[in-house]
């Protein structure tokens, strides 16, 4: 069976991110490249058991690419 996997990039994100989180919840992994957010984005990622990846910010294509 093959599975679904979404990839997003954040930064401070934090009164965004859980309602994002919660419409995609059903798929398989959940990757977050997240470019130095200071606010809760983090916190909130890892009590949806996302993959975390920090990096810096690359460009909207380089840090999405990241996540795959």
């Amino acid at each position: 069976m093959n599975k679904i996997s979404v990839s997003i990039i954040t930064k401070n994100e934090g009164s965004n991110i859980e309602r994002c989180l919660e419409s995609i919840k059903w798929v398989d992994e959940i990757i977050v490249v997240d470019s130095g957010s200071i606010d809760k984005t983090l916190e909130i990622c890892k009590f949806y058991h996302c993959k975390i990846i920090e990096t810096e910010w690359l460009g909207f294509g380089l840090t999405k690419q990241i996540g795959v």
